[in-house]
């Protein structure tokens, strides 16, 4: 796993390859989990936008039950219903108005198009950028 620590900037540029894949029309959408082997919450694009741009991950596409029967979702770093903390600093989600749950409500609850929730995460800015346009 990789150590590095990502720039404001890098991060900004993170959220909008995430929110142009929410907009692709390339990933169908699910809830409940990352990604259901067809379909993918907004977090899973997440995740397999960050692997696509070079993030490591473990990926297993084909994971067992606690009984070695198949499970019909994609495992990111051990996690199918979560963000990987990976995942999360490489999108740079800590210091913004929302967090990883906002999104989960949004997909999993509210039934918030792909489209919609891009342009929540788009209008919404880390709190430093903020400042400085306040500034």
């Amino acid at each position: 796993m990789s150590d590095k620590v990502w720039s404001v900037e890098e991060q900004a540029e993170h959220r909008k390859l995430w929110a142009d894949a929410l907009r692709s029309g390339l990933y169908p959408q699910c809830q409940q989990v990352l990604s259901n082997k067809y379909a993918y919450c907004c977090l899973g694009v997440a995740c397999e936008v960050a692997l696509n741009n070079g993030l490591e991950l473990y990926v297993d596409r084909h994971p067992l039950d606690e009984y070695g029967e198949p499970i019909d979702h994609v495992v990111y770093n051990g996690e199918w219903e979560n963000l990987p903390k990976s995942v999360h600093e490489w999108l740079g989600l800590d210091g913004l108005n929302f967090d990883d749950i906002d999104l989960i409500n949004m997909n999993d609850h509210e039934n918030k198009t792909f489209d919609e929730i891009a342009d929540f995460i788009e209008a919404n800015k880390p709190q430093e950028e903020e400042e400085d346009e306040d500034g």
